[in-house]
């Protein structure tokens, strides 16, 4: 009865053993996959998909392949200005802000610390009925934007961010600023 007792207990060590290596080599496979997967850039792909301009949120009247509007904006000696004058030739990040907003401050400060406007390829201008407090707080160019005129684009979220082409065809707007607003997102749709 004993010899029975330890077949049966070395067959079992047996089986033991070989599901314990299969299970140590399949964990080892994953594991194996997942770091490979990561060092060549494959799950990158995924994680960072680049959204297209139709999946952001738009509360305003400005769309995707129309002409910016022609605004008259005001300078900080308060002399007006046709905005789309200085739109005209440049990709520009339009920041359309309000005073004490954080998202508003975190759009100015992301693009502040952006290597791809100190590259001189893009550009951000500010509009806001709080010209003042963003030309004094940050280094962007900033304008006063009439509320009826804000009223008339239905602007009801800050920030919005608009893309605006060379050619001043509006290429995104954002109601709205979050992470998809970033370096890639512009290199890609501006």
């Amino acid at each position: 009865m004993s010899m029975r007792n330890e077949l049966k207990s070395a067959a079992f060590k047996d089986l033991f053993l070989k599901y314990f290596i299969l299970f140590i080599v399949i964990v080892a496979g994953i594991f194996a996959g997942f770091f490979i997967s990561v060092k060549s850039g494959l799950t990158e792909q995924y994680s960072n998909r680049v959204p297209s301009p139709s999946q952001l949120n738009n509360t305003t009247t400005l769309k995707v392949g129309e002409q910016f509007p022609s605004l008259e904006v005001y300078d900080l000696q308060d002399n007006p200005i046709d905005f789309s004058q200085l739109l005209e030739g440049h990709k520009t990040i339009v920041g359309i802000l309000s005073a004490g907003c954080s998202p508003c401050e975190a759009f100015v400060q992301y693009f502040e610390e952006s290597d791809l406007i100190s590259s001189k390829e893009y550009r951000v201008l500010l509009l806001s009925f709080d010209r003042d407090y963003f030309a004094e707080n940050f280094s962007f160019q900033a304008f006063k934007l009439l509320p009826e005129i804000e009223d008339d684009l239905s602007i009801n979220v800050y920030p919005t961010i608009v893309g605006v082409g060379e050619d001043l065809t509006i290429r995104f707007v954002s109601s709205g600023f979050s992470g998809v607003i970033n370096e890639k997102f512009i290199q890609r749709n501006l």
